[in-house]
C-alpha cells in the first residue's frame, strides 16, 4: 500500500486534460519560459486506437479524472507493485487501506479510465529538452500507450475479478521524471473521508488544490498565495456554474482545506471576493 502519492506535474500533462489538445495529429509544446531567446520545443502526438471500443468523442479525451487515476497508478508502481485491480487503484487515489469498500459505480469509473488510457498512444520527442540536461544527445523519442498494461478477467464459482499488469513504467511519469517535475505527498493527505465523500468531482478538486499548494511552496519564501475559483470550475467541466453549484464547490473546497489544516499541511485559508462575487481562496502555510 503506497505511503506516498505521486503526481507528475508538467506542461504536457496539464495541457492534455484541456479540450483543445489535438488528437491524431502532432502539436508542439514550448518547455522553457516565454522570455527565453531560443525556444525549447517538445513534439507530441496523441493517437486514439478505438478499434475495440465505441465511446463518444468527448470521452476520448484524457480528463482530469483520468489524470487522478493515472497518478494513483504511478503511486502504486512506485511502491513496488505492477499488478492491480480497479478497487486497489480507487483506494490508492483516496489514501485508503486495503479494507475500504469500493462501490460498483467507482469500479466502473476506474475501469473505464484504465481502458481509455490503454488505448491512447503517446509519442513524445523531447530531443531539445533532453539536450538541455545532457549535452551530446542527437535524438530522444519515447512512444508508448499512456498505460501499457495487460488486462485479465478471471471467473470462478460465480465470482468475476478483473485485474491489470503493468508492462512498463507509465510513459507520462517517465517523461515527467526527466525534468524532475513530479510532486510527492504523503498518502494520508488525500484521505479526506472524515470530512467529505470521495466523488469524482471531489477527487479532481482535491488534487487540483494540492498541485497548486505544492507549486506555491516550491516558488520560494512567500507564506501565502491565492487560488482562483474559475480554473477549478473548468477543471470539473462546469466553467459557468449556477449560484447554487458554486456554493457547493466552495463548501467542498472549505472541507478539503479544513482537512489539510488538521493534517498541518497548511495553516489557514480564507475566501476572497472581487466586487460582490467570490473570486478565489487565499492559502496560508
Amino acid at each position: 500500500i503506497p505511503q506516498n502519492y505521486i503526481i507528475p506535474n508538467n506542461r504536457l500533462i496539464n495541457k492534455m486534460v484541456k479540450d483543445k489538445v489535438p488528437y491524431n495529429e502532432g502539436f508542439d509544446l514550448k518547455i522553457n519560459n516565454e522570455a527565453a531567446k531560443e525556444a525549447v520545443i517538445t513534439k507530441v502526438s496523441l493517437n486514439y486506437d478505438d478499434s475495440n471500443i465505441q465511446i463518444y468523442d468527448k470521452d476520448k479525451r484524457f480528463t482530469p479524472y483520468d489524470r487522478s487515476v493515472h497518478d494513483a497508478i504511478c503511486s502504486w508502481y512506485e511502491a513496488g507493485n505492477i499488478n492491480f485491480t480497479p478497487e486497489q487503484i480507487y483506494r490508492c487515489m483516496n489514501g485508503f487501506d486495503d479494507s475500504q469498500y469500493v462501490s460498483p459505480q467507482a469500479v466502473g469509473a476506474i475501469t473505464k479510465s484504465l481502458d481509455k488510457s490503454r488505448r491512447i498512444l503517446a509519442n513524445i520527442n523531447y530531443t531539445d529538452e533532453a539536450e538541455e540536461y545532457s549535452k551530446g544527445i542527437d535524438s530522444c523519442i519515447v512512444e508508448d500507450y499512456i498505460l501499457s498494461a495487460k488486462k485479465v478477467t478471471l471467473e470462478a464459482g460465480g465470482h468475476k475479478v478483473t485485474g491489470y499488469k503493468l508492462n512498463s513504467k507509465p510513459v507520462l511519469y517517465e517523461y515527467a521524471q526527466v525534468s524532475g517535475q513530479v510532486l510527492t505527498i504523503p498518502s494520508r493527505l488525500i484521505n479526506t473521508k472524515d470530512v467529505i465523500r470521495s466523488t469524482p468531482e471531489v477527487i479532481i478538486i482535491r488534487e487540483y488544490l494540492i498541485r497548486e499548494i505544492e507549486w506555491m511552496k516550491r516558488k520560494g519564501s512567500k507564506r501565502n498565495a491565492k487560488i482562483r475559483l474559475e480554473p477549478i470550475y473548468i477543471e470539473i467541466g462546469d466553467p459557468k456554474p449556477t449560484k447554487q453549484k458554486a456554493e457547493r464547490i466552495r463548501e467542498t473546497i472549505k472541507k478539503l482545506l479544513g482537512s489539510f489544516e488538521t493534517k498541518k499541511y497548511i495553516k489557514n485559508h480564507e475566501f476572497y471576493k472581487k466586487g460582490r462575487s467570490f473570486e478565489g481562496v487565499e492559502i496560508f502555510y
